[in-house]
């Protein structure tokens, strides 16, 4: 007698997740921007390329440089929305800024502003990365360098964007040893005047004790002197008081005798 076989029932294909198209807030469109400052200037520059995130260029006129104020520039990279939205805020604030105050907003205050604008959105941030670059009200270059919530330094040189790591170290290599040599020897010259000052300062105050023992040297001398005068003038006259005294003791010891003979 044959056994009976059971087959195995047909297995069921598994289903294959759905893949829906996911939503990305944020897309970054690439370029790169630099700047450095020195004691009396700024210079700032960035690409023209808009990429769509990956490989294609959507332009090549693209500007990622916007001038605030006669003083000050911003530089930015990222995304192209969110960068146009603030420079449009950023442009309206400066502005009110302007009626209201009669002067247009300083450098210093605008890093300011752009970093409070900055954290501001922190929980749904800009997707840029700053650059703001100018001078100040003493005609010294600076740069602030910011990241996406509004952390930011001020430096001497920096560079945001896609080509960041390309350019930091060049920077580092070309820019850094110069600034640093320049502010080296403009702080050895000024110890040098410095110390030349202190020297001077210290024979004319050696000069100054010298009189002034001299002065105190002479007027001790002429105090002395007038002790000393002084002295011997008492001593005189005690010693005239002293010599009339006598001679009246004397005088009126020989009246006395006189007296005495008399009666006799």
């Amino acid at each position: 007698m044959e056994t009976l076989k059971l087959s195995a029932l047909p297995e069921k294909d598994k289903q294959q997740p759905i893949n829906h198209g996911r939503f990305e807030a944020y897309v970054d469109n690439g370029g790169t921007v630099m700047a450095v400052a020195g004691k009396d200037y700024c210079v700032i520059a960035g690409d023209t390329r808009m990429s769509d995130g990956g490989y294609g260029i959507q332009t090549r006129k693209y500007t990622k440089i916007f001038q605030l104020t006669n003083k000050c520039v911003l530089a930015t990279s990222g995304m192209q929305a969110d960068t146009i939205a603030l420079q449009k805020r950023l442009k309206s604030m400066l502005e009110s800024f302007e009626k209201e105050h009669g002067k247009p907003m300083s450098t210093p205050a605008i890093a300011q502003f752009l970093s409070n604008t900055l954290y501001y959105k922190r929980f749904f941030p800009y997707y840029t990365f700053n650059l703001v670059a100018g001078v100040d009200e003493q005609g010294e270059g600076w740069i602030w360098t910011y990241d996406a919530v509004g952390s930011h330094e001020r430096v001497k040189y920096s560079s945001q964007g896609s080509g960041n790591q390309l350019v930091i170290p060049l920077l580092d290599n070309q820019v850094s040893n110069n600034i640093f040599h320049s502010i080296f020897y403009n702080n050895n010259n000024n110890n040098n005047n410095n110390n030349n000052n202190n020297k001077i300062n210290y024979n004319n105050n050696n000069n100054n004790n010298n009189n002034n023992n001299n002065n105190n040297n002479n007027n001790n001398n002429n105090n002395n002197n007038n002790n000393n005068n002084n002295n011997n003038n008492n001593n005189n006259n005690n010693n005239n008081n002293n010599n009339n005294n006598n001679n009246n003791n004397n005088n009126n010891n020989n009246n006395i005798n006189n007296n005495n003979n008399n009666n006799i």
